[in-house]
């Protein structure tokens, strides 16, 4: 699909054009569908990318990249504490499913930073780097964290570990953190 090429070149408007023609020819494609949620996401239209998830997720309920991609949607696009609790969750169904997914766990850690919630960041962001202690950006975001916690120690060995990881990166230690979900 051309769309699908489009998506990984960040193109995403010329993706859901050419998704929009693909949906047309073949309705039911679950892979047309979640690109075309891909596409509008990749464009900060997460509340219209939402049913495209949800419809993708009905057709196969068992993959965490269609669950991942609707409660990353759902997140983006919360206006209150219910619609951020079913993304959690909607996430932390998907990392269940799929331990080793290293994006997984990142996404579901960074969600409380939504919300401003450092508390459940912080929580996130230490079981994320246990269970991936090679995710650089995970250390970085923890150190971040940690930093605005007013835990300069821990930002420290936080940062360290990062610049271990990511050497080229270090400039990033002075630079303002990236921190939406």
């Amino acid at each position: 699909l051309l769309g699908v090429v489009r998506n990984a070149q960040r193109r995403p408007a010329e993706a859901a054009t050419a998704l929009r023609r693909a949906l047309a020819l073949q309705p039911d494609s679950t892979r047309a569908t979640k690109e075309m949620g891909n596409a509008l996401a990749f464009q900060g239209r997460f509340a219209e990318a939402v049913p495209l998830f949800r419809t993708a997720l009905a057709r196969e309920p068992d993959n965490p990249d269609i669950r991942r991609a609707l409660g990353l949607a759902l997140a983006m696009s919360a206006s209150d504490r219910k619609a951020f609790v079913d993304a959690r969750e909607l996430l932390s169904a998907a990392v269940a499913q799929d331990p080793d997914n290293e994006m997984l766990a990142y996404s579901l850690a960074r969600l409380p930073l939504r919300f401003n919630d450092l508390d459940g960041a912080e929580k996130g962001f230490r079981a994320a780097v246990a269970r991936h202690p090679e995710n650089a950006d995970a250390w970085y975001q923890l150190a971040v964290i940690l930093l605005r916690r007013g835990d300069r120690a821990g930002h420290e060995a936080a940062l360290r570990r990062f610049e271990a990881l990511q050497p080229s990166r270090r400039k990033e230690r002075t630079s303002p953190p990236d921190n939406p979900p």
